[in-house]
Order: C-alpha cells, then sequence, then structure tokens
C-alpha cells in the first residue's frame, strides 16, 4: 500500500502579536470552519487573535493597514496630551465659554499682514506692531475673562 503525496495547504497568518509580517502556514487538510494540521490539531479559521489570507500580498496588507493605525493611534494620543498640555491651569468654564478662541483671535489680530517671518532678523529685533486700540482692547477683555473665570 502506497501512501498518496498530498499537497499541503498554505495560508498566511496575522497575528495580535507578530503583526508586522505574516507568518506562512501549511495545514493537511481544511473544513468549513477548521485548517487540519499534520498532527491532526485543528486551529479555527476565524478568531480575534489571528486572521489568515489566501496570498502572501493580502496578508502584507492587513499588517500594512495595522501598522498605520496604530501609528495614527499614536499621533492622536500625542495631539491630546498636548492639548491638555496646553490648556492646564484654564479652567473648564473658560474653555467651554470660548476665552481661549477669543484669545486666539485677540492675538491674531494684533499681528502685521505683511510680516515676512522667513527674513534674517534677530530674535531680539525690536517690531513696531500696527495695533489699534480696538485690538489691544481685545486681547485684555479676553485675558479678563480668563482670570475671572479662575
Amino acid at each position: 500500500m502506497t501512501q498518496e503525496a498530498h499537497t499541503p495547504i498554505v495560508v498566511w497568518e496575522v497575528s495580535r502579536w507578530t503583526g508586522a509580517e505574516p507568518n506562512r502556514k501549511e495545514y493537511a487538510k481544511e473544513t468549513a470552519h477548521f485548517y487540519v494540521r499534520n498532527d491532526g490539531r485543528r486551529v479555527a479559521k476565524t478568531s480575534r487573535y489571528y486572521q489568515f489570507f489566501a496570498t502572501q500580498e493580502e496578508a502584507q496588507a492587513e499588517c500594512d493597514r495595522r501598522a498605520a493605525a496604530k501609528h495614527d493611534a499614536a499621533e492622536r494620543e500625542r495631539r491630546q496630551i498636548a492639548c491638555v498640555n496646553a490648556l492646564a491651569g484654564i479652567p473648564i468654564e473658560a474653555i467651554e465659554g470660548g476665552v481661549v478662541a477669543e484669545l486666539v483671535e485677540a492675538a491674531r489680530g494684533m499681528l502685521p499682514n505683511n510680516l515676512n517671518m522667513a527674513c534674517n532678523m534677530s530674535d531680539e529685533a525690536i517690531i513696531p506692531l500696527d495695533v489699534t486700540f480696538g485690538e489691544l482692547r481685545a486681547l485684555f477683555d479676553a485675558l479678563a475673562k480668563l482670570e475671572a473665570s479662575k
């Protein structure tokens, strides 16, 4: 009696733990819900810990998508921490009341429109600001609101 050679079933696995590179897996048999290893053990086709793909390209695309999502999450977290640090010391009522937006708008109103930041001037150079008294008053009013909310 001769044993007939079978063609292994090749799939590409991407897991939560080793998500950087897809892993090539060979199985002896496939059912509707499982892959069967050579030793007879079954591996479920669907799991929340790993995914199987038919080609290496599909598996690599999933790895790349996961890496991009991880990078985006890290960037989001970094921005959130920067916001918390920037608003430290400002009461929530002032933030919700729009005081920060008023401060930004008042500060923008004080900046000259024709200022070229690419010039080679020293940081100690004194620049006369073309500010109206109304723009200066708006800045002081916004600062007063911020101080009153503390």
